[in-house]
């Protein structure tokens, strides 16, 4: 299929290996294949969502999980997010004059979490700086091209007592710095960056929530769909998994590009960090999006003044993948029992688009410069819009919307 690499998030090599990881059934029909062999499974016909099957040992009565779903699969960290090199074709095309550095948010919502950007002291007004790196945590409107500026220095403050999340609650000492409502806690080999209730750790380190529960409702996330189990006064050891719920009433989401590891028990919650780990109190479609900034390569690009457009979604997500020269293209998804949708707002007006997905080619109408696309539960696919050269009347419609 056309852009079949600029999936985000892109699990094709999980189905490659043939395995049984629930709600890997839309990427097994994205490549093309709608039958398994697979030894000591009964034959079946394996299902997800009701909507995407494929036929195990030739195909039989439905199932969801025909074997226990492992709590240890995420064991390859998925690709990145980077569509800057490819977006500098789209430039040219698009004939605008350019902004330099800017940040661009190819996601269709604002960060859950803090964003750091290595190795610099810049980024968008409000963001904070340890000398070495930058943090930013508050708006970052999909697709816009948001200058940056000199980031505020960390000034030393007392140490961080405790953050509550929820049920969760953890106690933090270290060396805390403190500026624009981010506070930064250097603590043993890790980096935790707090912004209200919502928390970034960098490093290799262990991290420890006190709670008051006795049992807990556990959602984990497959590639497209969520297993939930229960711990009634035991311990479970759960990862790595790319994201995890925990809670009872309430739900605190965790996610990590190099999984979230996990030991669950009655009054505890202990979690591993290697490399990142996004903590925010949500549920399911929280965890997801914590998960997909996880993924990004944030970065400092040069882009038009206007940025490329404007997205943004309910119940799944639409994510900046790439372009070409007259094309922009996206990454769509939704692992959640809701169906969803998602709404892109064009640089300039589309002349078509085209949606891949696990059962084909569909054409979307275009109409100007908005494209409409639904997201049934489970979904995964790319839309690639072509665009036109008519800027006066876009200029002309934005004039109008008061943009």
């Amino acid at each position: 299929m056309k852009c079949s690499g600029e999936l985000a998030p892109n699990w094709l090599e999980y189905a490659s290996r043939g395995t049984l990881i629930p709600g890997l059934q839309p990427f097994y029909l994205l490549s093309g294949k709608d039958s398994l062999e697979a030894g000591g499974v009964p034959s079946v016909t394996w299902t997800c969502h009701g909507d995407y099957e494929i036929r195990i040992n030739g195909g039989g009565l439905l199932a969801e999980n025909p074997v226990p779903p492992l709590l240890d699969y995420y064991t390859e960290p998925l690709p990145t997010i980077a569509p800057w090199g490819s977006l500098q074709t789209l430039n040219d095309t698009l004939g605008e004059d350019l902004e330099e550095p800017v940040i661009v948010n190819p996601l269709s919502w604002d960060p859950l979490a803090p964003v750091t950007l290595k190795d610099t002291v810049v980024g968008p007004p409000g963001c904070v700086t340890d000398g070495a790196n930058s943090y930013y945590w508050g708006r970052l409107d999909p697709l816009r091209a948001v200058k940056t500026a000199r980031c505020a220095r960390l000034r030393a403050k007392s140490a961080l007592e405790q953050v509550k999340l929820g049920h969760l609650s953890l106690a933090i000492t270290g060396e805390s710095y403190r500026a624009n409502d981010l506070e930064v806690v250097k603590t043993g080999n890790c980096t935790i960056v707090r912004a209200g209730s919502a928390l970034t750790v960098q490093g290799e380190c262990k991290v420890t929530f006190e709670t008051n529960l006795w049992e807990y409702n556990i959602g984990i996330l497959y590639p497209s769909c969520y297993h939930t189990i229960r711990a009634v006064g035991k311990k479970r050891v759960i990862g790595p998994v790319p994201a995890l719920i925990v809670g009872l009433n309430s739900h605190v989401a965790m996610a990590s590009r190099r999984g979230v590891r996990a030991v669950i028990e009655p009054g505890l919650v202990q979690v591993e960090v290697r490399g990142s780990l996004r903590i925010a109190l949500a549920g399911a479609a929280g965890a997801y999006r914590l998960f997909l900034e996880d993924l990004v390569d944030w970065a400092m690009v040069k882009a038009p003044k206007r940025g490329y457009g404007n997205t943004r979604s309910s119940y799944g997500v639409i994510v900046l993948v790439g372009a070409s020269p007259g094309e922009i293209r996206f990454s769509l998804s939704n692992p959640l029992d809701e169906a969803g949708m998602a709404e892109v707002r064009l640089p300039y007006l589309g002349e078509k688009a085209v949606l891949y997905g696990p059962y084909g080619v569909e054409e979307i109408p275009v109409s100007m410069d908005l494209v409409r696309v639904p997201l049934p539960p489970g979904f995964h696919g790319c839309l690639s819009v072509r665009l036109s050269g008519e800027k006066k009347l876009l200029r002309m419609i934005r004039r109008f919307r008061g943009q």
